[in-house]
């Protein structure tokens, strides 16, 4: 079952975006290792304007369990969406420039998808899919006319899964260390 993420989805969260984060390298992560990162998550995802908040999410459950996670936000509110982690820096006394991300990644006038993972046992079975059918109508419902997402270059497969799913390579972008083909689907006449 798809449905909107809830606060007691943090911990399950968590730990699929640890995945995401090793995979891109995060400066932060090398720096500070797993436990301040999680611990950091858990203190920024308090508040309703971060990009992790649960608000911001849809999971996929099975058997009770988290096994996929999206999240996204409109282009317009990029700027603000990871000052909570820096309030988060800030009382921990850390340098404002370890924030998590510190290049902008979405193009104008579309909903982005920041975030897709599913759980590697899960994975083959159409749940990336199933969660990006359903991002597609919060970007509906936000009246965004374009859908953006970023893969990594390195990794062609999901490159082909998006290009299946009617995305089109816009443009590149490079996020920490690897460069990211930024791509998007028109769903205006969706």
């Amino acid at each position: 079952m798809i449905r909107f993420a809830k606060k007691e989805d943090e911990a399950s969260v968590i730990q699929l975006l640890m995945t995401i984060f090793y995979d891109m390298d995060l400066p932060f992560l090398q720096k500070y290792g797993e436990k301040m990162t999680r611990q950091m998550l858990f203190s920024a995802m308090e508040h309703p304007d971060f990009r992790y908040h649960y608000q911001r999410g849809i999971v996929k459950e099975v058997d009770q369990q988290v096994v996929g996670i999206a999240f996204g936000y409109q282009h317009e509110v990029e700027a603000m969406i990871d000052l909570p982690f820096a309030e988060v820096l800030q009382a921990k006394q850390l340098p404002a420039s370890d924030n998590l991300y510190t290049e902008p990644e979405t193009f104008p006038n579309e909903w982005y998808l920041d975030t897709l993972a599913v759980h590697q046992d899960y994975q083959g079975q159409g749940i990336g899919s199933e969660l990006l059918t359903a991002v597609n109508q919060l970007a509906i419902k936000a009246e965004k006319p374009l859908l953006g997402l970023n893969v990594d270059q390195g990794n062609p497969k999901a490159k082909k899964l998006y290009q299946r799913l009617g995305f089109e390579v816009v443009g590149e972008i490079k996020i920490a260390s690897h460069w990211y083909d930024h791509m998007q689907k028109n769903i205006a006449n969706n």
